[in-house]
């Protein structure tokens, strides 16, 4: 028998604020063509958790949350731009045919969403205000008991095969603040790497919350690929040689004084295990 999915929630109170965290099953695909409708997009990610939520709210009701079909709602669904890796040679061998034009989809197929979050509550209680102010990432790397950690899946979609598009939020709770992860994570295979981040941090003696927002692209081409050692290849033959060397000529010797009276064995265990340290490490 296939063990059995259970939805789970789990609260956890910060001061006056209460931190809930709802998992639950993948949408049916009935209320996932609804949704789809009402946000005029052709179809939803794969694995659509419509309601997987994590809500941050403060005792006087305002607040904010994270899920997934508010995330949608900030997907351009009029145009995508990004062709997977093999869309020319795609092209090239249809060139003839009525829709060899027709590669870039007619929506965001990959899914890219700059969502921040859905304020809660009343808009004149919470507002939101542009500061120069940064989250201390120091105070985040200090060494503290985590009192309530959850992971939320929002949303994840395979793009038939050509990658990974992704939505899902973080929280954890230490005891002089909590913080918050939303992170979009895309890969298109042989095209580009794309991240939209959104950060949230509250401090227990602070009457505000810092929430920031970054978006970080590279194609697959730029990426460098760092090599293990800096070591060019005619020192590393050299270093296989000398290594060789030195391990059978410690061998050898071992051997060699193996029959001196009473010192032999240890001398010979000596230099043979250097040998073999020598020989391993070519």
């Amino acid at each position: 028998m296939h063990p059995v999915f259970q939805s789970s929630r789990r609260d956890f109170i910060f001061g006056p604020w209460k931190l809930s965290a709802a998992r639950t099953h993948i949408m049916k695909s009935a209320q996932a063509e609804r949704l789809a409708d009402e946000l005029h997009m052709p179809s939803l990610p794969e694995m659509m958790f419509g309601d997987n939520v994590l809500r941050i709210q403060h005792d006087h009701g305002f607040g904010i949350e994270f899920n997934a079909t508010d995330a949608l709602k900030c997907v351009n669904n009029c145009q995508g731009m990004i062709k997977v890796a093999c869309a020319e040679e795609w092209q090239e061998s249809r060139s003839e045919t009525e829709h060899s034009k027709e590669v870039v989809k007619p929506y965001d197929w990959t899914y890219t969403t700059d969502y921040k979050g859905t304020l809660l509550g009343d808009t004149a209680t919470l507002k939101v205000v542009p500061t120069t102010e940064h989250i201390n990432t120091e105070k985040l790397k200090a060494r503290e008991q985590i009192m309530f950690f959850e992971e939320v899946l929002l949303f994840e979609d395979e793009l038939h095969d050509h990658g990974v598009s992704s939505l899902s939020v973080k929280v954890r709770v230490m005891p002089s603040s909590f913080f918050v992860l939303l992170r979009f994570f895309l890969r298109v295979d042989g095209v580009l790497i794309r991240m939209n981040d959104t950060r949230l941090h509250h401090e227990a003696d602070k009457t505000y919350m810092l929430r920031e927002y970054t978006s970080r692209e590279s194609k697959i081409s730029s990426l460098k690929v760092i090599d293990a050692t800096s070591l060019g290849w005619g020192t590393r033959v050299k270093g296989f040689i000398a290594c060789f060397a030195i391990g059978c000529l410690c061998s050898i010797l071992g051997s060699c004084l193996l029959w001196i009276p009473k010192k032999g064995l240890v001398l010979f265990a000596v230099f043979y295990t250097l040998g073999n340290i020598a020989s391993i490490g070519r």
